[in-house]
This record gives C-alpha cells, sequence and structure tokens, in this order.
C-alpha cells in the first residue's frame, strides 16, 4: 500500500479471501480503495469454473473475496501496476452520470467508532452487481 498511485495492493482476509484495493497517493503514503465488486463482462466460462458455488452471474463477484477468487487475484499480484499486462483496469465503455453514482457507509467496518459511517462507498446506483447489497441503498 506504500507504492505510489496505480498500483495493486492485495492481501488475505481473515487468512482465507484475497482483496485488491487500488492504491491511489504518492508513494510512502498509505491510501487506497478497496474493490469490493464488479460486473463479469469478459472470461465468465473461467469465472463460472473458479466460483462453482455461485447462483447466479451476480454472485461471481459480488464481494471482495469472491471477485479474486473469480479474477485468480492473489499475493502474485500484490505491487502490480494496474496498467500492466497482468493486471490492469480500463475505462467503462458505457456512459455513467454522476447523478447514478450512490454513496453509502463502508461495509464490514462496524467496530471503526464514528468512521464506520463515514460515507465512503461508492457504487453504482442500482447494480445488481454490488456487494452486500442490503447495504446498497
Amino acid at each position: 500500500m506504500y507504492l505510489a498511485g496505480g498500483h495493486a495492493y492485495v492481501y488475505l482476509s481473515y487468512g482465507m479471501h484475497w482483496c485488491l484495493n487500488v492504491v491511489t497517493q504518492e508513494a510512502d503514503t498509505a491510501e487506497a480503495v478497496l474493490v469490493r465488486a464488479a460486473q463479469p463482462v469478459v472470461g465468465v466460462e473461467t469465472m463460472w469454473k473458479r466460483r462453482p458455488k455461485a447462483k447466479t452471474e451476480y454472485e461471481l463477484m459480488n464481494g471482495p473475496g469472491k471477485l479474486c477468487a473469480a479474477m485468480l487475484i492473489d499475493r502474485r499480484l500484490d505491487g502490480e501496476p494496474l496498467d500492466g499486462d497482468r493486471l490492469f483496469l480500463t475505462q467503462r465503455d458505457i456512459p455513467l452520470l454522476a447523478s447514478e453514482i450512490a454513496v453509502s457507509k463502508r461495509v464490514g467496518v462496524d467496530n471503526s467508532g464514528d468512521a464506520a459511517h463515514w460515507p465512503l462507498r461508492f457504487f453504482v446506483s442500482g447494480s445488481r452487481y454490488v456487494s452486500a447489497h442490503r447495504y446498497a441503498r
């Protein structure tokens, strides 16, 4: 997480699930954004093989651990630049209006005092692919 922005920070959560963060600050300043979910677009058949317990396409990547399992993201990708050949982010090919971006409190940080209620969770309003859907209101 101390690399320059634009790198992946991948860590093991609860000793069992890999999580992907996008590092966002200059080098030596620990700040990143957890990628909690995604809509599968390419390689869906392979994702089904990696996530055989998923019952619907929505469940393939609707959580940070599920996303990493479906995309085979683990410690080997920690520190990877997010504009490389192994791991990369691309622009959305469908326009998204600011009014379509929803904000809510974070998930899974209830023990963080006042910070547990900070509006730091951003997602596409109404998306079925959002993690912890019960909080996506």
